[in-house]
């Protein structure tokens, strides 16, 4: 699979960005989605299932309006967040629905684990409403890629 390597470069270099200031450059990650979804056009049509391209398009999208409801109703997550998850989820979703749910799941429980080992690091007496989301997707996407 094509995508998978400008998608896995992108979303590291955003992951090391994000974890070292809790910002990404949309100019950084604006170049990088479009020649994903370019390298996922030449692999649905090398193998010619356009039926999973679409797939991957309802998935992502569905996952997208539920963090955008999330965006709006709460201060939980920013829009920056919702952006990053949708390039991050297009290569999960084009291998399956299942490598999506594996990429979101494992997304939740690695941020957790971030904000858990930030307030352990920080102490109980400097709280952060801020986890870096990038190194979590990051990780996330790799379980959802391999598993497929």
């Amino acid at each position: 699979m094509i995508a998978a390597v400008p998608a896995g470069l992108g979303l590291s270099g955003i992951a090391r960005s994000d974890l070292a200031t809790h910002r990404f450059s949309l100019s950084f990650l604006g170049p990088r989605a479009a020649v994903v979804a370019l390298c996922l056009v030449v692999d649905t049509t090398a193998s010619s299932e356009w039926g999973r391209l679409g797939v991957a398009a309802m998935v992502t999208g569905l996952v997208v309006v539920a963090l955008l409801v999330l965006w709006l109703s709460t201060r939980v997550l920013a829009f920056g967040d919702v952006v990053l998850v949708a390039f991050a989820l297009l290569v999960p979703a084009w291998l399956s629905p299942r490598a999506a749910a594996t990429t979101v799941s494992v997304t939740l429980w690695a941020a957790g684990a971030i904000a858990v080992v930030q307030r352990l690091r920080r102490g109980s007496k400097s709280v952060s409403a801020t986890i870096a989301l990038g190194p979590a997707l990051m990780v996330g996407w790799l379980a959802g890629v391999m598993v497929r």
